[in-house]
């Protein structure tokens, strides 16, 4: 992440290189070495004067001017796999008391805290901080890819005769915060966890694991067994949270949880449903950079006028999702540069919607540049009939948008027998800024074509059950809203997820495809960057998915709040923040 002082301004894409705003490439594997210390922070942007009162702000504050990644960059293949351990992790600095407070609010509630089925960008404001991962995502200098480094795990490589098999040696002499040793059984509970056949996680996608498996070789050393050969695991483990396993294994099978146990720089000391989290910082953190801020409390609200009025209020430093006329009114915003495209999963094994020529005039009927010109701007971006953004790779350059034709539309659903039938449209409360209106758009351009689209707002948890809602016999969704994030820069993520057969949230099943897909998984360098090209041309071909946009985050912040460290990726890490006094 960074941070824009004062009013925002349009500044140049070098301005943006240096201030870390924007990185495009894949994240490589380096060398399985342990992150060393944090250097001093980097100098932060000099801060503006002090904004006039909302009432007389100039029209001029545009956070939607930040530059985007240009239009023929090109992310780098991922490197070659360690192979061997490094040496263990120099020893921390002594660190300050941390101290101060800082309130965040949320568009809305996380629906889960459990390592095996968070996903969500909001649901890692607070597990990012209270788990930690076996891997890291280290940047070395601004505006540049990151490495996978190693973090609860002291090493990992890829066995050389078997590379479905990844080898995980692990940190001695940490706790988490209840007490209990990480050791090798914390990774195989938190894993088995989202293995577990009768309730599997809702991430077990993201992390490669469908049917994979994990064994304990000895006390400090585990093997992760994936499918099929996986070339980016330690990639994925970044975002895989290890839970204290005596915690993890006495929550109950159903119902919710309140608590969470991992060894992150933050303990969760509260947690009251519909309305907050509560994160004191653990002053005896064992990673290499402590946390500064003292307490930090998350809250929740769905209105974006209203976290825009908390933040001119001062009652929060940190407002997440708002709107670019809110942000007009604020004192100082920033734009992150996401990996989130926006988009709706059209059922195929719908009796209408299975019809090729139904789908096409879905996608036909949708005047995407005009959509974001209007509700969006420059924080938007086309996304070409692909579920990623540019900085993912294997995104195809060659691609174009499916044409805004509404006559072709119109005859297509004509000839297919559509007219006058119905579909339904699944949105989310909140899921992006300005979904409603995006929502009665699609609804009244698909409309147009003569098809009928009814619309249904859910909350995250009841639209998440639907969205996984793809086995035989469950109900599905007809037409589903979601924001496909790729915090690992592979498309392979938005591949697996939503195109392959088995996918968590697939309703889409092409076996050759699948099968593609998976050769691919195991690839590197051009081969892996051609594969997944040639799978998102079939794949928009296909027409089950209505891409609409490719959306970066306009974020309010008070000028107080910095980050010590360039950041690209969605994790948010608390540590990683200082708080003027």
């Amino acid at each position: 992440m960074g941070v824009a002082r004062g009013r925002a301004r349009a500044v140049s894409r070098r301005e943006f290189l240096q201030r870390g705003l924007i990185g495009i490439g894949i994240i490589s594997l380096g060398a399985a070495c342990a992150p060393t210390p944090p250097a001093a922070p980097a100098a932060q942007p000099t801060s503006a004067p002090a904004a006039a009162p909302p009432t007389s702000a100039p029209a001029a504050a545009q956070p939607t001017t930040a530059a985007k990644p240009a239009a023929d960059a090109k992310p780098a293949a991922p490197a070659a796999q360690p192979t061997s351990a490094p040496a263990a992790a120099q020893a921390a600095p002594a660190a300050a008391k941390p101290k101060g407070s800082i309130t965040i609010v949320l568009e809305s509630e996380p629906d889960t805290i459990l390592p095996k089925d968070g996903t969500t960008d909001n649901a890692m404001f607070m597990m990012a901080n209270v788990y930690s991962a076996l891997t890291y995502r280290q940047f070395d200098q601004l505006g540049q890819p990151p490495k996978i480094v190693p973090h609860l795990a002291e090493s990992f490589e890829q066995n050389q005769s078997d590379p479905k098999i990844w080898r995980f040696k692990l940190r001695q002499g940490i706790k988490f915060h209840n007490g209990e040793t990480f050791n090798a059984d914390a990774v195989v509970t938190t894993i088995n966890a989202a293995l577990n056949p009768d309730k599997p996680g809702l991430g077990l996608d993201g992390w490669g694991l469908r049917g994979g498996s994990v064994a304990k070789v000895d006390d400090y050393t585990v093997d992760v067994t994936t499918s099929a050969p996986d070339a980016i695991l330690p990639n994925r483990f970044a975002i895989l949270g290890i839970a204290a396993p005596g915690w993890l294994t006495s929550n109950p099978k159903d119902g919710p949880v309140e608590t969470a146990v991992g060894a992150g720089p933050y303990k969760l000391v509260e947690y009251k449903r519909a309305s907050h989290f509560l994160l004191q910082a653990d002053e005896n953190y064992w990673g290499p950079t402590k946390p500064t801020i003292g307490e930090v409390k998350i809250v929740f609200r769905n209105e974006p006028n209203v976290r825009s009025s908390m933040m001119r209020a001062g009652e929060v430093q940190l407002a997440t999702l708002v709107t670019p006329e809110d942000a007009k009114l604020l004192q100082s915003t920033f734009i992150e540069q996401t990996g989130e495209a926006v988009g709706i999963k059209i059922n195929p094994e719908h009796p209408l919607l299975k019809d090729l020529r139904v789908r096409q005039a879905i996608n036909m009927s949708i005047d995407r540049k005009t959509m974001i010109d209007s509700l969006y701007g420059d924080v938007a971006e086309h996304l070409n009939g692909m579920m990623v953004r540019k900085s993912s790779l294997g995104w195809n350059p060659n691609l174009q948008e499916y044409p805004y034709d509404p006559a072709k539309a119109k005859q297509l659903m004509q000839e297919a027998g559509g007219v006058g039938q119905s579909v339904e449209l699944i949105s989310r409360n909140n899921v992006v800024p300005r979904v409603t209106e995006v929502i009665e758009l699609v609804a009244d351009q698909v409309g147009q074509t003569g098809l009928k689209v009814g619309i249904k707002s859910l909350e995250i948890g009841q639209w998440r059950a639907l969205n996984s809602a793809v086995k035989p016999g469950q109900t599905r969704s007809d037409l589903l809203i979601t924001a496909v994030s790729d915090p690992v820069l592979d498309s392979s993520r938005a591949l697996i997820y939503y195109f392959s057969c088995g996918g968590v949230n697939s309703q889409y099943c092409d076996q050759p495809f699948t099968d593609k897909l998976t050769a691919t998984l195991g690839l590197t360098g051009d081969a892996r960057v051609k594969g997944f090209q040639e799978l998102w041309a079939t794949a928009r071909e296909a027409n089950v998915f209505m891409p609409l946009y490719g959306l970066n985050f306009v974020h309010g912040i008070t000028p107080k709040l910095h980050w010590n460290k360039p950041r690209q990726d969605l994790l948010r890490l608390f540590n990683e923040w200082t708080l003027d006094d």
